[in-house]
């Protein structure tokens, strides 16, 4: 995987390493950002689409997560996905706002991920 060094990032970037690929995904992230699979005619989309990470056969949802910024730091939540989400290996509560930090481990479905950003390591 490519050197996960966050001082070049924005103050509201966050880099989203998804394993075995060498690139991060680069977000800013002002207000929140949704993580799934997008899916043509759907009204709905995710910011984040998923699927050339293999989403479908890793059991990432089309609406899986949701990041939020708030006064007090980044929160991740599950969006009651079918497969779930995991923070550092314990599984979220669907709709339960959970506090996320730098080089904090991410698995939605079967798909991992790291997520880095300034600040909070």
């Amino acid at each position: 995987m490519a050197r996960r060094d966050v001082s070049s990032l924005g103050i509201n970037m966050l880099a989203f390493y998804v394993k075995d690929v060498d690139n991060p995904i680069i977000y800013d992230v002002t207000t929140q950002v949704i993580l799934g699979r997008f899916i043509p005619d759907s009204p709905t989309q995710p910011q984040i689409d998923l699927n050339p990470y293999g989403a479908v056969e890793k059991g990432v949802s089309r609406m899986h997560a949701l990041i939020r910024r708030s006064p007090k730091g980044l929160t991740v939540q599950d969006m009651a996905s079918s497969n779930g989400t995991w923070l550092a290996g314990s599984r979220l509560k669907p709709f339960l706002p959970t506090p996320l930090k730098s080089g904090a481990k991410l698995q939605l479905g079967q798909l991992l991920i790291d997520v880095r950003f300034r600040g909070q390591e």
